[in-house]
């Protein structure tokens, strides 16, 4: 572990790391999982992984039952958070924010129709109320937004949205450690 560094240096550019560690101007840095994999070297070519090494890597990482294709170093947490600029209306922010809550429960029933499609036919489906794939429903619910929300989940690899964890457990971790 670094106990003392020199220096710290703060890219604000993941290909910036790379490229500071393949030169020699850096002995550590800090990507996101595939990152190295994305990575060029400067003639354009992807890097060499075997000029790397992944500290800690944790073996047998998966996604819904499949292998994780890339080296992490730590376990699987979801990535990004949803933010609006500051000009996006408030009602705007609060039906996105709304909807990314809600569409786990809309993928739902859009399952269940999907399911119901293998086992009859869609015309059989289709004259079904939504309240024979899934009980209770939301409001609002329509065969249309569930089948979206199906196959966005499904595409997209996720099972729901949640929100993002609090900044202040970071900072406490970080005054916990003297980092701050």
């Amino acid at each position: 572990y670094l106990q003392d560094p020199e220096q710290l240096v703060f890219t604000s550019n993941q290909g910036l790391v790379v490229q500071g560690l393949l030169s020699g101007d850096f002995d550590v840095g800090f990507v996101r999982t595939d990152q190295l994999e994305r990575s060029k070297d400067v003639d354009g070519n992807p890097v060499d992984l075997s000029m790397f090494k992944v500290i800690d890597a944790k073996p047998g990482l998966n996604i819904d039952g499949e292998p994780f294709p890339f080296e992490s170093s730590t376990e699987l947490y979801p990535e990004w958070n949803i933010a609006s600029l500051k000009h996006v209306p408030s009602d705007v922010t609060r039906e996105v924010q709304k909807a990314m809550m809600d569409i786990g429960d809309y993928g739902v029933i859009g399952s269940s129709i999907y399911q119901c499609y293998d086992e009859h036919n869609q015309t059989y489906c289709d004259a079904q109320n939504l309240t024979y794939f899934h009980s209770p429903i939301r409001c609002g619910s329509t065969k249309e937004k569930a089948l979206l929300a199906i196959d966005a989940m499904e595409k997209g690899k996720f099972s729901g949205w949640t929100t993002t964890l609090s900044y202040m457990q970071l900072r406490s971790m970080q005054e916990a450690t003297g980092f701050i």
